[in-house]
């Protein structure tokens, strides 16, 4: 297969999976309209909402915040904290970010976020429950992205236990669309022949791009790490073993 071609399925695969597998896209704030003295006033869908109370679940990253939706649908008020391809290792807490978690009903976090217990301690919700999603592996690949949803349905059934039916159901529906879509990209990336091109990639990529079935023969951490002497060995082993592919991180 030509490179140019490879390098199109790649771009596809990983737009296709970050989609359905891993982004979660930002809640639209809340309408208002001014009246002729200019005073805002609410909206008759600001009224519905606040006459239909949802538990509010905070959540610190859109992976987390994608699989809320797809098992809890409307019972629950996501909000994510960082924001779809923003870095987690660089998120800084604003006053509404506090906000957020002081009126929250539920916590969710992978558990690396360094961030994360201040915000908890700042927002001083006795009422928050907080619950750490601990998956090790990347949520990309499939069956850690199947592993998140059943931790994540079995929290949200603990806090609402009269629909815990419909959680388990939902849970159940989106592991099997995962399945297909992990079982059509697998296919794919056989008949791209993956397997017989060298890569290296970013640390917090390998576990996917290995999935991808490319045969990853170094990798590379954050650019803060990445010295001169770094960049000579990686170019070192570019050249030793003819690796076609550089795979960074967002």
């Amino acid at each position: 297969m030509k490179r140019n071609n490879v390098l199109t399925l790649l771009l596809s695969l990983l737009v296709v999976f970050g989609l359905v597998l891993g982004v979660a896209g930002c809640k639209n704030q809340t309408e208002k309209v001014s009246t002729e003295s200019g005073v805002e006033s609410s909206t008759k869908k600001d009224v519905e909402e606040e006459n239909t109370a949802k538990d509010k679940v905070v959540v610190t990253t859109s992976l987390i915040g994608n699989i809320v939706e797809e098992i809890g649908g409307d019972n629950f008020d996501v909000i994510v904290m960082v924001p779809p391809g923003g870095c987690p290792g660089h998120f800084d807490i604003k006053p509404e970010d506090i906000e957020a978690v002081a009126s929250g009903s539920l916590f969710l976090k992978h558990g690396w976020e360094t961030w994360a217990e201040n915000l908890i301690e700042s927002a001083n919700n006795p009422n928050l429950k907080v619950e750490t999603i601990a998956i090790k592996g990347n949520w990309m690949v499939p069956s850690f992205q199947i592993e998140a949803v059943d931790k994540i349905a079995a929290v949200l059934s603990g806090i609402d236990e009269a629909n815990s039916d419909v959680y388990e159901e939902r849970a159940a529906a989106y592991k099997e669309k995962v399945g297909n879509i992990a079982a059509g990209a697998k296919k794919k990336c056989e008949e791209a022949g993956f397997s017989k091109i060298n890569v290296i990639c970013a640390q917090m990529q390998e576990g996917f791009v290995k999935w991808l079935g490319f045969n990853v023969v170094a990798t590379y951490g954050r650019p803060d790490e990445l010295t001169p002497e770094v960049i000579k060995e990686l170019v070192d082993t570019c050249n030793e073993h003819d690796v076609k592919l550089v795979i960074d991180n967002l």
